[in-house]
């Protein structure tokens, strides 16, 4: 599976809600802002994180004006790029 198809099955079945209360509850509630973001078929993928608490939130804006929470946990924590091809 390839984790684009992966992230919109997700998306499917995780809370999602119209894009901005979604973003604007995550930042109030976590103290979270975002830290990343890329473009996938289904949508944009965004990493929100606080750096004080570790805690952090994968999202998903669809075209359709909905923002699903994919993901979220604790102990996030930044590093220097890894060049490809070496282990993590």
């Amino acid at each position: 599976m390839t984790p684009i198809l992966a992230a919109l099955l997700l998306a499917q079945a995780q809370p999602c809600g119209p894009t901005g209360m979604v973003e604007k509850r995550i930042a109030s509630q976590y103290g979270e802002s975002i830290v990343g973001a890329g473009v996938t078929a289904g949508g944009i993928l965004f990493l929100t994180s606080n750096p004080q608490t570790g805690t952090f939130t994968i999202m998903l804006r669809r075209p359709d004006g909905q923002t699903c929470v994919l993901m979220g946990g604790t102990g996030y924590a930044t590093q220097e790029a890894v060049k490809p091809g070496v282990n993590l």
